[in-house]
């Protein structure tokens, strides 16, 4: 595992139907190729937060 990878650990919570993560991979999409499938918890929000600075610094 990557340091820009982390476990969402509440993915029953988020509406996900199975055991997921969190992978930084940077792409551009129009946005009506962008779809909702689920919500995370504060607590997984903050790891994708982590993850997300470790991709891309903190500043």
């Amino acid at each position: 595992m990557a340091p820009t990878d982390c476990v969402l650990r509440d993915w029953k919570g988020a509406g996900l139907r199975v055991p997921s993560y969190f992978r930084l991979f940077p792409v551009t999409l129009h946005q009506r190729e962008v779809r909702s499938i689920g919500r995370l918890s504060d607590s997984d929000w903050e790891s994708v937060r982590v993850c997300f600075k470790a991709g891309f610094g903190s500043g």
